[in-house]
Order: structure tokens, then C-alpha cells, then sequence
């Protein structure tokens, strides 16, 4: 059970993380050093809970399910986090301001760490029936976030330029957030079939 608890308390704190990303598009503070600064403080307090969860695995003799799924759990859900971290301070590196197309991002991580919350929630509620769901729209919300990085970027470069650009770098830090929500889904229907 303590595995699993703190599993949800990493994807609660991922989640927030994921809200705080959201507010600051609407406050206009994201790529600003104070918001940088809060970001990167929640990012230090998901370390914390990661590292007591991989030590509470490694003292651990009889574990519910493999320990090596909950590690995967633990590390994926840790980076989710850190690529939300490397957004907003490479946002205030380079001066930016969201795209149209960052917005939509945004908000489409905040529905998936969203739906991560849900399904860890059901997991340590003991409610591994009710998953199912939860993956399926997790993989269905990173074919949007594809969606959304593909159109983004031939809109950036619709004048046929082939320069590489920082707004193509921070897209990429966006996509590679929703595959990353995607992977902890498909990681925890990977766990449940092996311990079926």
C-alpha cells in the first residue's frame, strides 16, 4: 500500500505542477525568473517524494508487484516533472512567450497529469478494474499532443525555411511531456498484466 500511496503523491504533486504551468499562461508570469523559481521548488519537492519512494523500494523484501515496475512508475512520473522544469526555464532563457500552439499543449499536459492523478488515485484506492479507462484516454490525449506538435510545426516553418529554431526546442520539451504522461499509463497496464 505505502508504494502505491506514494506513487499518488508524486502524481499529485505532478499534477500541480502541471496547473501551475497552466495559471502562469493566463497570468502572463510564464518565462519570468519568479515563476522559473516556483516551478523548479515544486520540482525539488517530487525529487524528495521520488527519492523516498525508491529507498522504500530498496529496503522493501516482499513487494505487491514487481520492483521494478514501481521504479519505472517513480522515475517516469519524476521526469514528467522535470520536462515541465526544463520548459519554463528554457521559456525564461530564451525570452519567450507561448505560442497559440504552447497554450494548447499546456492545457492538453494539464488533462493528462490530470488523468495520471485519477489513475493512481485508483490504484491505491485498490481499484485496478477501473484503469482500463484511464490508459486508454491517456493514449488517446498524446495522439492530440502530436497532433497539436506537428501542426505547430509546419506553421513555423510554412515560409519553407529549414532553420532550427529555439520555438521548435521548447514544443519538443512540451511533446515530449504527453508521451511521457502517455508511458506512465502504459507502464501501470503493464504492471497490472503481470500481476494479474
Amino acid at each position: 500500500r505505502k508504494f502505491f500511496d506514494l506513487l499518488k503523491d508524486q502524481s499529485v504533486q505532478v499534477h500541480a505542477g502541471a496547473r501551475m504551468l497552466l495559471e502562469s499562461v493566463t497570468a502572463g508570469t510564464l518565462g519570468s525568473s519568479e515563476f522559473t523559481l516556483r516551478i523548479h521548488a515544486l520540482e525539488n519537492q517530487v525529487d524528495t517524494i521520488t527519492d523516498r519512494n525508491l529507498v522504500s523500494i530498496r529496503q522493501t523484501m516482499i513487494h505487491p508487484v514487481d520492483p521494478d515496475d514501481l521504479r519505472y512508475m517513480a522515475n517516469t512520473l519524476d521526469s514528467v516533472m522535470d520536462t515541465m522544469d526544463h520548459y519554463a526555464w528554457r521559456m525564461e532563457a530564451y525570452r519567450l512567450k507561448p505560442s497559440k500552439s504552447m497554450e494548447d499543449m499546456i492545457r492538453l499536459i494539464h488533462e493528462m497529469t490530470l488523468e495520471v492523478r485519477t489513475l493512481f488515485e485508483l490504484l491505491a484506492a485498490g481499484r485496478p478494474d477501473e484503469i482500463e479507462g484511464s490508459v486508454t484516454r491517456l493514449s488517446e490525449m498524446e495522439k492530440r499532443a502530436d497532433g497539436i506538435f506537428h501542426g505547430a510545426i509546419k506553421l513555423l516553418h510554412s515560409a519553407g525555411e529549414r532553420n532550427y529554431s529555439v520555438e521548435d526546442e521548447v514544443l519538443s520539451i512540451l511533446e515530449l511531456c504527453a508521451d511521457q504522461c502517455k508511458e506512465v499509463g502504459q507502464g501501470v497496464a503493464v504492471m497490472l498484466e503481470r500481476n494479474r
